[in-house]
């Protein structure tokens, strides 16, 4: 156990605190643990000084497709896509941009919940 302030940390916490922010492929983590329904950890990734400061930029990483997906899927159109919506939801929080549009399919995010119905994907 770790200790701070006399308050007991379990080891794999303390691992997963310090080892997520520092990835060097955040984006294919961040597209990993979306799959696999870890929010947690998705939100680790994508809420860092580095996606602050990048956002708004449409060459930053977080709108970027994600390097050999198949439907060149950002991680926006990931999560809706899947119908995630906590993620959509961390993902527009934090500042994505959500027009931008799917060279593969032609759509933006905001199409793809528009045709599905799902308006809390909205």
């Amino acid at each position: 156990m770790l200790k701070k302030q006399e308050q007991k940390y379990e080891f794999m916490e303390f691992v997963r605190t310090t080892s997520v922010g520092c990835t060097k492929l955040p984006r294919e983590n961040a597209q990993m643990f979306l799959r696999n329904g870890d929010l947690r950890s998705f939100v680790d990734i994508i809420n860092n000084p580095d996606v602050e400061s990048g956002v708004g930029d449409p060459s930053h990483w977080i709108n970027q497709p994600i390097e050999d997906d198949p439907n060149a899927h950002s991680l926006l159109d990931d999560a809706v896509s899947l119908g995630k919506h906590d993620f959509v939801s961390a993902l527009v929080k934090v500042g994505v941009i959500r027009d931008n549009v799917n060279l593969r399919t032609g759509l933006s995010p905001l199409h793809v919940a528009s045709q599905d119905g799902d308006v809390k994907l909205l």
